[in-house]
C-alpha cells in the first residue's frame, strides 16, 4: 500500500498479530537464516558420514588386520586358544560351522579383540555402555536372523580415544553362549568369522 503525503499513516496498533505459523507467515531474513543452517547441519553431516566410509586406517591410524588363508591359521590357532575357566565355551564357539563368510583366526585377531571373546564367554563386564547390544544387521552382510540375535561388542583400537571402528558381532540364543561371531575393522563394511 502506497501512502501519499497527507494521508494519514495506518497504525498499527489496529493490526491483531497473526497467530498463524508456518513458512508462509516468516520474513525474508528469517526464513534466509533458516535456510542457511538447514545448509549447514546438512553439510556437517555429509562430512561426518563420508568420514565413517573411509578405509578403517584412516580413520583410526591403526594398520588394518592382514588375513591369511583359513586352512593355514587353524593349526596355529588352536594353539593359541586359552585354557582354563570359560575355555570350552570359546572352543566350541570357534568351533563353529563356517557360514559362508570370509574367515579369520583367532590368533590373527588383535589383542583387544581376543579380550573381548574371553569376556563375552567368560561372562565378565565390558567398558562401553553398547557393548552387548542388539545388532539390527541393517547393512545384511550377516546371515539373516531374528531381531535380538547378534549383539555387537567394542574392539578397543589403541591410541584412540572414542570406541574406533573395530567391532566383534555375536549371534546366538543366549548372549553369552553365542553361536558364531563375526571381526569387523571397517564398522560393518565386511565382515569375517572368527574361527579356530
Amino acid at each position: 500500500m502506497r501512502i501519499h503525503p497527507g494521508m494519514p499513516k495506518p497504525s498499527l496498533s489496529r493490526q491483531q498479530p497473526s497467530r498463524r505459523f508456518g513458512w508462509g507467515r516468516l520474513d525474508l531474513p528469517t526464513t534466509l537464516a533458516l535456510v542457511f543452517f538447514a545448509a549447514l547441519l546438512l553439510g556437517l553431516g555429509y562430512q561426518w558420514g563420508a568420514s565413517r566410509t573411509g578405509s578403517a586406517q584412516a580413520r583410526t591410524g591403526a594398520p588394518t588386520v592382514a588375513f591369511a588363508p583359513a586352512a593355514s591359521q587353524a593349526t596355529a590357532a588352536k594353539a593359541q586358544a586359552p585354557s582354563g575357566s570359560g575355555s570350552e565355551a570359546l572352543n566350541a564357539l570357534l568351533d563353529a560351522a563356517p557360514v559362508g563368510l570370509p574367515t579369520v583366526a583367532y590368533s590373527a585377531l588383535p589383542p583387544e579383540g581376543q579380550d573381548i571373546l574371553g569376556r563375552i564367554v567368560g561372562s565378565y563386564d565390558f567398558d562401553h555402555d553398547k557393548d552387548g547390544t542388539v545388532f539390527g544387521n541393517r547393512e545384511r552382510l550377516l546371515p539373516a536372523q531374528k531381531r535380538g540375535y547378534y549383539r555387537e561388542y567394542t574392539v578397543e583400537t589403541p591410541g584412540v580415544s572414542h570406541r574406533g571402528a573395530r567391532r566383534l558381532v555375536c549371534g546366538g540364543t543366549q548372549p553369552r553362549a553365542p553361536a558364531h561371531c563375526f571381526y569387523t575393522a571397517d564398522h560393518y563394511a565386511s565382515f569375517r568369522q572368527v574361527v579356530h
